[in-house]
């Protein structure tokens, strides 16, 4: 497919896989790093249970981090861990399809996260928990730092299914609430697990029923990153009860100011590491 077949694809389908898209070099230094961050027993902020946590606390018996790795680019003492990570996340490579699949001139990065092993993410939809306020213009993408065969989890797409309009039925449900009601709509929806190679990246939309499935052999991993993107035009929101009308010059400084502090593919990489305003 050329570009614009699959821009077509990701309207339609509301996901498409880029090949090839991060440079193997690129994708080797994080991994190399990475180690290095293991080693030394460094501390990092847990996405899968929202607390501070050291390496060699959450390692299973094969070595892997049991937990995902929450904003691991914003990480002071990461032994250039993070900043690995940031030349992937916040490369010319991905904001070249951002601004295909976006119709939208630049972007900032929301927030992003490492796996080691699949956690075995709950099927949702991102707009719950973070979107665009206008709903509806965030991006996100996976990034394989490994082939992928399934044997250490998949990553779980539901065609078609951002196309309908169904905030109505969540908006105003609370979190395990939520996650029944996800439940329920993948049940009625045809499931596909997307088995990608090494450098291959997923972008979704944020409407798009997704999730992904445990391993299954205990040794394998399922090494990967993701991160969630929002037009730098536009101010960020959770989606549900930040949807609020505004005053338009009110809505232009608040994203000016909102610019100002976040991951943006304008900013230098290297001095982003002393940031620590960022959102």
């Amino acid at each position: 497919m050329d570009n614009l077949d699959k821009k077509a694809y990701f309207d339609e389908y509301g996901y498409v896989v880029i090949p090839n898209l991060i440079d193997q070099n690129k994708i080797d230094n994080l991994l190399g790093k990475y180690k290095k961050f293991k080693k030394n027993n460094c501390f990092f902020y847990s996405q899968s249970h929202h607390n501070w946590n050291r390496t060699k606390e959450c390692l299973d018996k094969y070595g892997n981090l049991t937990f995902s790795i929450e904003n691991f680019t914003d990480l002071l003492y990461s032994f250039g861990f993070s900043k690995a990570g940031r030349e992937i996340l916040q490369s010319d490579e991905i904001l070249y399809w951002l601004k295909i699949l976006g119709n939208y001139d630049n972007f900032n990065m929301h927030g992003n996260m490492f796996f080691d092993r699949s956690t075995a993410t709950a099927d949702h939809l991102d707009t719950w928990y973070i979107d665009t306020n206008p709903r509806g213009s965030l991006i996100a993408i996976w990034i394989a730092l490994e082939d992928i065969d399934g044997k250490g989890g998949a990553f779980v797409v539901y065609p078609r299914t951002h196309l309908k309009e169904n905030s109505s039925e969540w908006l105003h449900l609370n979190h395990e609430e939520y996650l029944f009601w996800a439940k329920k709509l993948a049940e009625t929806k045809q499931k596909k697990e997307l088995f990608i190679k090494k450098g291959d990246a997923v972008f979704w939309h944020p409407s798009l029923l997704h999730g992904s499935t445990d391993f299954v052999s205990p040794k394998k991993t399922r090494k990967s990153i993701t991160a969630h993107y929002f037009p730098n035009n536009y101010l960020r929101s959770d989606g549900r009860d930040s949807q609020k009308n505004r005053n338009l010059i009110s809505y232009i400084n608040d994203v000016k100011e909102q610019n100002l502090m976040s991951r943006s593919f304008g900013y230098s990489i290297k001095a982003q590491k002393r940031r620590r305003e960022i959102i």
